[in-house]
């Protein structure tokens, strides 16, 4: 019983490490604009670049892709820490 447990607590670490990761990755993730890219809407199929803090120019569309494949990851992360946190609280 005590290495079930062990084995929960070291998964739910494993999966709040992963997802904190994974969160850190999707703050970010950016996709830079082709060249040559100014700020501006797109129209008939040409990408959406907006400038960023820095003033680099990025594809907005992919960018937010990007980071919601990467926020996806941390979220079902989050999801597995609480279900193997619920499981071994159970075992107490």
């Amino acid at each position: 019983m005590a290495a079930v447990k062990f084995l929960l607590n070291a998964a739910v670490v494993i999966s709040a490490l992963l997802s904190g990761g994974f969160w850190i990755k999707a703050a970010y993730a950016k996709v830079d604009a082709k060249p040559p890219a100014t700020p501006g809407v797109g129209y008939g199929g040409t990408p959406v670049n907006v400038a960023d803090h820095s003033g680099a120019v990025v594809d907005f569309l992919q960018t937010y892709a990007l980071q919601s494949k990467w926020n996806s990851r941390a979220a079902l992360a989050s999801a597995a820490a609480a279900i193997f946190a619920a499981f071994s609280f159970l075992l107490m």
